[in-house]
C-alpha cells in the first residue's frame, strides 16, 4: 500500500508534466493501492490538487466540502486549496475569505505539535501573503517575498504578486 502522504506527493509531482485527463486517470487507477480509511476523501482531495495545478480553481471546494481526512496533512493541504479557491473567485465576498484564512490557522494552531516547524511556517506564511494580497484591494500592496523563508505554493504566489502589481 502507498502512504497517503506520498501519493499526494505523486500527484503534486506529476501535476508538473502531466495533463489533468491522465492525472485523473492515474488517480482512479492507483486510489484502491493507496492506505487510506478515507477513500473518497483522498480521491477529491487528489483531484482538488490536479485542479489547482491546471488552473481551475472552481472546481476546488466542490470537491472539498464536507470531507472526513486519515491525517494532519490531508487536512492542512485541503485548507491551502480551499483557500486559493476563495482567494481566485471573483464573487467569493473577502469576508468569506478571511473566515477561511481564520479556520485555517485555527487548524495549523491546533496541530502545530504533529507537524514539523518548516511545514507550520510555510502554511502560516501562505495565509499571511493572501489576506495582504486581499487587502491590497483596499491600500497599496506592499509585499516582499523575500521575507518568507518558507511558503507555501511559492511559484503561484509570485504569479498572484506579479499579478497584483500589474493591475
Amino acid at each position: 500500500k502507498i502512504p497517503v502522504i506520498r501519493f499526494h506527493n505523486i500527484i503534486g509531482s506529476l501535476s508538473i508534466f502531466k495533463n489533468d485527463s491522465w492525472l485523473k486517470n492515474f488517480i482512479s487507477t492507483w486510489i484502491n493501492k493507496v492506505n487510506t480509511a478515507q477513500k473518497i476523501a483522498t480521491q477529491c482531495l487528489a483531484e482538488a490538487q490536479v485542479n489547482f495545478a491546471m488552473e481551475n480553481y472552481d472546481q476546488i471546494l466542490g470537491l472539498l466540502s464536507g470531507l472526513d481526512y486519515d491525517t494532519v496533512d490531508q487536512k492542512i493541504r485541503a485548507r491551502s486549496l480551499e483557500l486559493i479557491a476563495f482567494y481566485t473567485d471573483e464573487n467569493t465576498k473577502h469576508d468569506l475569505f478571511f473566515n477561511a484564512a481564520h479556520n485555517y490557522k485555527r487548524l495549523l494552531k491546533r496541530h502545530k505539535s504533529h507537524i514539523s516547524e518548516k511545514l507550520y511556517k510555510a502554511n502560516y506564511n501562505f495565509i499571511h501573503l493572501l489576506e495582504k494580497l486581499v487587502k491590497s484591494d483596499y491600500k497599496n500592496l506592499d509585499v516582499n517575498l523575500t521575507q518568507y523563508d518558507f511558503l507555501l505554493h511559492r511559484s503561484w504566489c509570485i504569479g498572484q504578486v506579479k499579478l497584483k502589481k500589474s493591475k
